[in-house]
């Protein structure tokens, strides 16, 4: 994460909990699933304000969820319908309309610290999983290693967010949607999802994006970012089209030719494999760092 990245984010979230704290109700909440018959699953995870983890559970197991929570802000809910194979879970939805910039988050009443509050959930391995990530407010660590993605959405209102996938998707999937409104979002190891195309859509804090792995062909990443920039680490063997344009700022990739209205890596018509960056930043720049593979 970059330095005025990570300083405006700091200092916008800093500004909006200067608030005292109150007396709170702590609960632990548990709960696991064991495979059955499952061949796919639907995933809702919603969480308004803390630490979230998700990550890969262990084998035979459907799903386990772990949490820590102040039961004076939050109403914990996990529901798991197996005739259509869909869990969800995290606050439910009054819950939640308390965890948006509402005048009525900052009154007296809701006035608490959630330092310590916490929400893991642990999911199956081994089938097809198609996983909506729903993040209020906090910070939040979304490790798919290990996961079988049919399909990824990532929402994230405030705070940092990063994304990792540490092995390869068993199958290739269309589209991954990632949508950070305050506070950037950091990618890791991108190509390893093996996804066609990803939209990423980032307000104030800017983007961090390593698109390394095993994806192969052609993938698009269709990035539009307001404040904060772009910067992407492309491995050495795969070439590089970029049609995004930036205001305020530039492209910063030597060794790239402009052709046609878009900016092409030297190595773009040998490469085996092959990146095109769309979209735009607006007050920033997108950089090009090649890494190795």
């Amino acid at each position: 994460m970059n330095a005025p990245r990570l300083a405006i984010a700091a200092l916008s979230v800093a500004s909006l909990f200067a608030i005292p704290a109150r007396a709170q109700s702590w609960r632990t909440l548990t709960a696991q699933r064991q495979i059955a018959k499952e061949d796919a699953l639907h995933v809702e995870v919603r969480y308004g304000l803390g630490k979230l983890t998700v990550r890969a559970a262990d084998p035979a197991v459907l799903y386990d969820v772990s949490a820590r929570y102040d039961a004076d802000i939050f109403r914990f809910e996990r529901n798991y319908d197996p005739a259509k194979h869909q869990l969800f879970v995290g606050a439910d939805s009054a819950t939640a309309e308390r965890f948006t910039l509402r005048p009525h988050f900052f009154s007296d009443q809701n006035k608490r610290s959630t330092k310590g509050g916490y929400l893991t959930v642990a999911l199956a391995r081994g089938i097809p999983i198609n996983l909506t990530v729903n993040l209020a407010m906090g910070g939040s660590e979304i490790d798919l290693g290990g996961l079988w993605l049919s399909h990824l959405l990532v929402l994230a209102s405030m705070g940092e967010a990063t994304i990792t996938f540490r092995t390869a998707n068993p199958q290739p999937m269309h589209e991954i949607v990632i949508d950070a409104s305050l506070g950037g979002i950091t990618i890791k190891q991108l190509g390893n999802a093996r996804a066609e195309r990803v939209r990423l859509n980032v307000g104030l804090g800017g983007a961090d994006v390593d698109v390394r792995g095993a994806w192969t062909g052609e993938m698009t990443l269709d990035g539009t970012v307001t404040m904060g920039g772009l910067n992407l680490s492309v491995p050495r063997d795969a070439g590089v089209k970029v049609t995004a344009y930036t205001k305020l700022a530039g492209l910063d990739a030597k060794g790239f030719v402009k052709k046609d209205g878009a900016y092409y890596s030297a190595n773009y018509e040998t490469a085996p494999r092959k990146l095109t960056v769309t979209g735009g930043v607006t007050l920033g720049g997108i950089e090009v760092n090649w890494v190795e593979p």
